[in-house]
C-alpha cells in the first residue's frame, strides 16, 4: 500500500549537510495524510539547534510527501 511507506520514517537535523542527528522518528501501523485532515505533526520538547532538516524512511523504499513545513525560530550567531 502507498500510504503505508511513510509510516516508518525519522527526522534528522544537521549544523551542515554531510552531519545530522536523528531527531526524532515516526514508528506506526497506520499511515498519517494532510489530504484527509490527519497531518503527521512533530513536536520536540527541547529545542533544536540546526540547519539542515532530512526526512527519511527507516526502510528502503520511495518516499513521497505532498508538503512539508518546519517552524522555528531564527537564532543569533
Amino acid at each position: 500500500d502507498l500510504a503505508m511507506r511513510a509510516a516508518r520514517l525519522a527526522v534528522d537535523t544537521g549544523a551542515s549537510e554531510d552531519e545530522y542527528t536523528e531527531a526524532g522518528r515516526y514508528e506506526a501501523d497506520t499511515p498519517f495524510g494532510g489530504a484527509d485532515g490527519t497531518p503527521l505533526v512533530l513536536r520536540f520538547p527541547t529545542p533544536i539547534t540546526a540547519r539542515f532538516v532530512r526526512i527519511r524512511l527507516l526502510h528502503r523504499n520511495f518516499l513521497h510527501l505532498n508538503q512539508v513545513e518546519v517552524y522555528g525560530e531564527v537564532g543569533s550567531k
